[in-house]
C-alpha cells in the first residue's frame, strides 16, 4: 500500500502488508495524517511493515539517512521515529509528523 498526498485511510487486509510512504508531503501532522486501519506488527517476527526508507530522516546531512526507531522513548535528535498510543511519530528538522495506526 502506498499513501499519496492528502489524508489517506490504508487497509492492507489479511497477510503481511507493507505500508509505503515516499515523501514527508504525503503525510502531514494532526487531522491531516494518514491512518492505517489494520496494522499488525509482530516484533521480530513476520508482520505488517511501515516503509519510510525513501524519506530522508535528516535533511541537514548529505545523502539519505535512515530513521532510528526509539519505541516509546522521548526524542533526543533529528531522524528518530517512535510509536506511542497508536501513533507513529517521526522527528525531522525540528517538527513532528505522525501517522495514526488504528487497531
Amino acid at each position: 500500500m502506498t499513501g499519496s498526498s492528502g489524508t489517506d485511510s490504508l487497509t492492507g487486509g489479511l497477510g503481511n502488508d507493507t505500508f509505503d510512504f515516499n515523501s514527508v508531503s504525503e503525510n502531514q501532522p494532526s487531522l491531516f495524517r494518514d491512518a492505517i486501519t489494520d496494522f499488525v506488527g509482530n516484533g521480530i517476527f513476520a508482520g505488517d511493515l511501515i516503509d519510510l526508507s525513501n524519506i530522508d530522516a535528516n535533511p541537514f546531512l548529505a545523502g539519505r539517512q535512515a530513521f532510528t526507531f526509539i519505541a516509546g522513548s522521548t526524542f533526543s535528535t533529528v531522524g528518530q521515529v517512535r510509536y506511542s498510543e497508536g501513533i507513529l511519530i517521526r522527528f525531522i528538522s525540528r517538527w513532528h509528523s505522525s501517522r495514526k495506526i488504528r487497531r
